[in-house]
Formats: structure tokens, sequence, C-alpha cells
């Protein structure tokens, strides 16, 4: 038996052992509606977002001349 063989069966098993433990591990199924629900709880929760108003923000666009000087700048509400 060759002593390189013995290595790479050796390396092979314990990666097979090592990707079974990995899926049966993530088994768990996470559907689109709990990620969902996750995240509006995480940012303040769906009552928060219902009490909102308005939503106001400022875009600033910059253009440029190749060489780096500033060719036009514009800033929206």
């Amino acid at each position: 038996m060759n002593p390189y063989s013995f290595i790479i069966k050796s390396t092979l098993l314990i990666f097979l052992f090592g990707f079974c433990g990995l899926v049966l591990s993530c088994s768990k199924k996470i559907d689109a509606l709990f990620l969902i629900e996750k995240s509006i709880a995480a940012h303040g929760g769906l009552d928060a977002w219902n009490n909102v108003a308005k939503i106001d923000y400022l875009k600033t666009t910059v253009y440029y001349y190749p060489n780096g000087e500033i060719e036009q700048k514009s800033t929206k509400k």
C-alpha cells in the first residue's frame, strides 16, 4: 500500500464526515417571510415603520473632468 494513498483516503474521509456534519447542522429551512419579519424587528419594528409620516434625504451628484476637477455639483432634496 502506497503511503500517499493512505493520506489521500484519510483526508477524503475527514472531508466527507465534515461535509455531512455541515449539511445535517444546516437542515433548518429559513423562508422569506421569516427573514422579512426578523429584519423589520431588527430595524425598529412594524409599529415604528407605520408611524413614519415623511422621509427626507439629500442626493448629491458630482461630475468630474478627466483631470479630477469638479465639472458640476448638484444637491437635491
